[in-house]
């Protein structure tokens, strides 16, 4: 039984619905960007759609979260252990283009990511750097890791453009993010799922958003799971 509740988490269709996520996405970005001084009335409505497109997906998306976040759990209730640290990967989730937070009556963190939590420092106008950790798939922690330009965030760029992800020319500012320079690491390490620790959401805006970028950049069913004050998410890594 356990097995089955196990698989019918991983079964959930977050990729289906990322990708669909995308073409919309994209759809939208084009219309606007031959709307541009059109005037016309038109490409408003049909991007109004886009947009409720969008919306719905990501409704779906925290839905199937929720889901997952409570048959993982009830799945190790069953087992006599203690929620896991990571659980199994949802790509992104938007509302629209926010990252979505963890629903009221979703599990709480484990005790792991609590603790690691309280450690970060809190991020305001005086501290605008991201902070985190990462825990292996042992429990071990590694860190903290911080945001900003760095050797990691330099092998990031130059990670991305090799994939054909990123602009051959030019800085990206997201591989200067927690979650990017961590997913880059990842690609050369055996690890296959691993949970994140940070002092600020998944950045979700944009073609170079964090969402868009991470099952891109993560190899195919690696796992990265983001915890954050008052939000998780997961990511698993699919073909470019």
């Amino acid at each position: 039984m356990v097995a089955a509740l196990r698989q019918a988490v991983k079964d959930l269709p977050f990729t289906p619905l990322a990708d669909a996520l995308d073409l919309a996405e994209d759809a939208k970005a084009l219309i606007e960007l031959a709307a541009t001084g059109s005037g016309q009335d038109e490409f408003l409505q049909v991007v109004a759609r886009f947009d409720e497109v969008v919306n719905g997906i990501g409704e779906l998306q925290k839905l199937l979260t929720t889901i997952q976040q409570t048959a993982t759990a009830a799945a190790s209730r069953l087992e006599g252990a203690a929620a896991p640290q990571t659980v199994t990967p949802q790509p992104k989730q938007t509302e629209p283009n926010q990252p979505a937070a963890a629903q009221p009556d979703s599990p709480k963190p484990p005790d792991r990511v609590r603790e690691l939590l309280s450690k970060l420092p809190v991020r305001d106008s005086s501290n605008q750097k991201t902070h985190g950790y990462w825990l292996d798939g042992q429990g071990n922690a590694h860190g903290p890791l911080p945001s900003g330009r760095d050797e990691l965030s330099e092998a990031a760029t130059a990670e991305l453009r090799r994939l054909g992800i990123a602009p051959s020319r030019g800085a990206l500012m997201t591989a200067d993010h927690v979650e990017v320079k961590l997913a880059v690491s990842l690609r050369a390490s055996p690890e296959q799922e691993v949970t994140v620790v940070i002092n600020n959401d998944p950045c979700a805006r944009g073609p170079f958003s964090c969402d868009r970028l991470l099952p891109r950049i993560l190899r195919p069913n690696q796992v990265v799971t983001v915890y954050w004050p008052g939000g998780v998410k997961t990511y698993r890594g699919r073909a470019v």
